[in-house]
């Protein structure tokens, strides 16, 4: 899968256009999409709610030393209404290498694009990759996608 610099710089533009702006947000879609990710998002200024999920399952090390959960192995996800029952989503995954596939499998699947596959650490054990996703639809068909992905 190739992806392009200006798609994802497009997307991340979009996506601050978006955190700017302010548009009406129905608590009702805020429920939806807390029901579907099965917790309540953190509300953030520019209406903006976010979601975290610490990878407290990992024990990585670098140079012997333990990585904190909350220091780097934190996936999240922030959720943006975009007016007329659309939202824009964009998050970060934190996985091991040997669930990149198929988590950028169900995010496609969902219709959710992978923006980039990335690292934040250097020399750690296990390895541990990075995949930033980004979405816009529906929120609770969007959430849905990334509750399932975080099952897979």
């Amino acid at each position: 899968m190739k992806l392009s610099f200006r798609n994802t710089a497009a997307f991340s533009c979009a996506f601050a256009f978006f955190l700017i702006t302010r548009t009406a947000s129905s608590e009702a879609s805020w429920d939806a999409i807390d029901k579907a990710l099965g917790q309540t998002g953190k509300s953030l200024p520019g209406d903006v709610h976010r979601y975290g999920w610490p990878r407290r399952d990992l024990e990585v090390t670098m140079g012997g030393v333990r990585v904190e959960p909350a220091l780097a192995l934190g996936s999240w996800a922030g959720f943006r209404m975009a007016g007329e029952g659309q939202a824009m989503a964009m998050g970060d995954l934190v996985l091991l290498a040997s669930e990149v596939n198929p988590v950028i499998q169900a995010l496609q699947a969902g219709g959710v694009d992978v923006l980039a596959v990335h690292n934040h650490l250097s020399g750690e054990t296990p390895e541990v990759v990075y995949v930033l996703f980004g979405g816009h639809g529906q929120p609770e068909a969007i959430a849905k996608t990334l509750r399932s992905t975080l099952e897979t």
